[in-house]
């Protein structure tokens, strides 16, 4: 009897759709030449986003967290700041569509696409 019920809870659950995001790194302050930058790379964060709620699956600094326009990358939609140990952030669920979601931190941006429904 426990087996049968425990089974019935199992087969009711909703099974996560995280879907990984390819994030993209560029410097967006330009440090000139000479000693002053770093040269050693940047390591990408690696993040996903099941509905409309954003994961970063690992440990970060502090980060930007902005939604953008595909069509006109001024336009930022969303921002929000999410502090180092917040791992997931839920986006607001009236963004449906196609946007470029960005992390700024320090002299980086990391972006990629999303589609939100």
């Amino acid at each position: 009897m426990l087996l049968a019920l425990s089974s019935m809870f199992v087969g009711s659950m909703t099974v996560s759709a995280q879907v990984e995001i390819e994030l993209t790194a560029n410097r967006i302050k330009n440090e000139g030449t000479g000693n002053g930058g770093t040269r050693s790379p940047i390591e990408v964060p690696s993040a996903s986003i099941d509905d409309h709620t954003f994961y970063i699956n690992e440990s970060h600094p502090d980060y930007v967290l902005q939604v953008v326009d595909p069509d006109d990358e001024e336009n930022v939609i969303y921002e929000v700041l999410m502090p180092a140990g917040v791992n997931s952030v839920v986006l607001p669920s009236s963004l449906v569509g196609e946007y470029v979601i960005q992390l700024l931190w320090d002299d980086w941006r990391f972006w990629g696409y999303i589609e939100l429904e």
